[in-house]
């Protein structure tokens, strides 16, 4: 990972991820986010405590009540979408068992230059994770 010292504009990158989940159970796609965000937030730890930024990472557990911000990712409390504005927000059915009842439910979808995205992959999370660390916020 090459974040140069110049990119850095804060001296903290929070990243929030909020998902809803019952038992132990998560969809396809927040599982998907899950493990990129895992894989970044490890690979954000070792390259960021050399250049003297924290880095904190937290999982927010939504109720069924506002699954509309299911797999949601903020950066700096900014949502995804804010951070890299070039991209927007959609629905998509998605099968899960977090929902008030079980079955297909709409959950959040993002899409950027015609490319869909359900779960949201490392390299778009590393482009979100820089660009606020380029900003500050």
């Amino acid at each position: 990972m090459n974040i140069e010292q110049d990119d850095i504009n804060t001296n903290e990158l929070a990243i929030e991820w909020r998902h809803c989940e019952v038992g132990w159970d998560s969809c396809e796609r927040c599982s998907a986010t899950w493990e990129a965000l895992t894989s970044l937030v490890g690979d954000l730890a070792r390259t960021l405590g050399h250049k003297g930024v924290s880095l904190r990472y937290e999982e927010t557990f939504i109720p069924p009540d506002r699954l509309d911000e299911a797999n949601m990712v903020l950066f700096n409390g900014r949502p995804i979408e804010e951070v890299l504005p070039d991209i927007h927000v959609t629905e998509s059915e998605c099968e899960v068992g977090c929902g008030p009842q079980e079955g297909i439910i709409m959950a959040r979808k993002l899409v950027r230059n015609g490319e869909e995205y359900e779960a949201l992959p490392k390299d778009l999370l590393l482009e979100a994770s820089v660009e606020s660390l380029r900003t500050g916020s």
